[in-house]
């Protein structure tokens, strides 16, 4: 997975909140004010994007301390706190939105996956995400996905191979790319590795025939997975994918497939329902 710039993703969204201008807070709420504040979710989930959320209330303003008590990862119950925050209310009110919305697409993320990963639980299974990702960021939605118990495809299209339809429609078809890629592993010839997307049973047949160790099944259907995985024998690492959900996740994993591709892991987790409230204002000064 590549590494995460938080610093420059929350920079960002702070411009594109207009952070700096925050005319209400500008407004309405004094320089030297300054009280307690809490974030905690109204659901039960798993924590993800802290690190986003801490460098959005640094970014915003000096004079926040910060109390995590918790940490990506970590399964939490609605209403718990997350983070205790003290000092200026003027940072702490600027960064609200921006921590809030990395903390619950992230955590969101972070939460479907672990559903999955619990549904194929007592299985071999992996569950595994996509490149379905929001332009940007795609780094911060696979950490999430492995704090929710899966596993990540390729970062990008540099880091490993995916042949799909249109790859064997623009190579000249099945046997012409087979031939290729039979070579590349006979030879060694790249570093990298290339997976297989078949869509038929004869498909998997060609792909073991031509040596291929990596093979997408390509919406097979729950008796065709397992169909491949006996015929597969174990010289292929099989990975399932198209039109699994979290209801039909379980059924998939016991055929004995490797792992299962989840799209929806990042394109449509819902976020978690987070909230900040400022829980005290000093009246001291």
């Amino acid at each position: 997975m590549s590494q995460i710039d938080w610093s420059d993703l929350v920079t960002r969204a702070l411009h594109e909140d207009g952070a700096y201008s925050d005319v209400t807070t500008l407004t309405f709420v004094s320089e030297e004010s300054t009280g307690k504040a809490e974030i905690f979710s109204r659901v039960d989930g798993i924590v993800c994007g802290i690190h986003a959320a801490e460098e959005a209330f640094r970014q915003a303003g000096t004079g926040v301390d910060q109390k995590w008590l918790v940490q990506d990862g970590d399964q939490v119950q609605a209403g718990a706190p997350w983070v205790q925050l003290s000092g200026r209310l003027r940072p702490i009110l600027t960064g609200e939105r921006t921590a809030l919305n990395f903390l619950s697409h992230l955590s969101g993320i972070a939460t479907l996956t672990g559903k999955y990963v619990n549904a194929v639980a007592g299985t071999n299974c992996l569950v595994r995400d996509t490149r379905k990702t929001i332009p940007g960021m795609r780094a911060a939605e696979k950490y999430a996905v492995l704090m929710g118990g899966g596993t990540n495809h390729r970062a990008n299209l540099s880091t490993g191979g995916l042949l799909k339809e249109n790859h064997l429609v623009a190579g000249d078809g099945l046997h012409v790319v087979l031939s290729k890629l039979k070579t590349i592993l006979e030879t060694k010839k790249t570093g990298h590795v290339f997976e297989l997307e078949v869509e038929t049973i004869d498909e998997l047949q060609l792909a073991l025939d031509a040596g291929v160790t990596e093979i997408l099944l390509d919406n097979f259907s729950v008796p065709q997975v397992h169909e491949a995985v006996l015929l597969t024998a174990g010289r292929a690492r099989l990975e399932s994918s198209g039109g699994i959900t979290l209801e039909n996740v379980a059924e998939y994993a016991r055929t004995g497939v490797d792992l299962v591709a989840v799209g929806a892991l990042t394109h449509s987790a819902k976020p978690l329902d987070l909230s900040l409230l400022i829980r005290s204002k000093d009246t001291s000064k």
